[in-house]
């Protein structure tokens, strides 16, 4: 757990146990649907085998 009770992931959407896997409001902030959408798509191609890398940036929203 990271402060403010979220699950610790890698860019791979990957908690501290390889094969557990954290996405959307659980995994940080920004709380936004389409951004929990993107992370399981990375985290599908990661248990895939795949090397996709998650990045937050390319998540539209609003400041």
């Amino acid at each position: 757990m990271r402060r403010k009770g979220f699950v610790a992931v890698n860019r791979q959407m990957r908690t501290n146990l390889p094969h557990i896997f954290a996405i959307g409001d659980v995994a940080g902030n920004p709380m936004l649907a389409h951004k929990a959408v993107h992370e399981s798509h990375f985290a599908t191609e990661a248990a895939a085998g795949l090397k996709s890398l998650f990045d937050a940036k390319i998540v539209p929203n609003v400041a």
